[in-house]
């Protein structure tokens, strides 16, 4: 009877002794990651005279920078091997 009643508060004590092992696990993961600050621009969407306000961080906004500066190079070449003004849409007339 002894050792059932044993067998008992060490099966209930069990969950009790092994609980502070996982919070410990689980506090690091629990902190939070820094938030990067977003930053907030108007843009002004052709045809339309809503704004729009787009919020993206820093490394966000120099991806889209670049990514704009890599067409834009992208369009200026194209133009020129092909002969004709980047801005405008028609070949210039040859000679005359």
């Amino acid at each position: 009877m002894k050792t059932g009643l044993a067998l008992g508060a060490l099966l209930l004590a069990a969950p009790m002794i092994s609980t502070p092992a996982i919070a410990q696990d689980a506090a690091p993961a629990a902190a939070k990651p820094v938030k990067e600050k977003k930053i907030c621009r108007r843009d002004n969407t052709v045809g339309t005279r809503l704004a729009k306000y787009v919020c993206l961080t820093r490394a966000q906004w120099e991806s889209r920078e670049a990514a704009a500066r890599t067409e834009k190079d992208r369009v200026i070449d194209s133009a020129e091997r092909e002969g004709r003004d980047a801005w405008t849409p028609y070949a210039q007339p040859s000679g005359g």
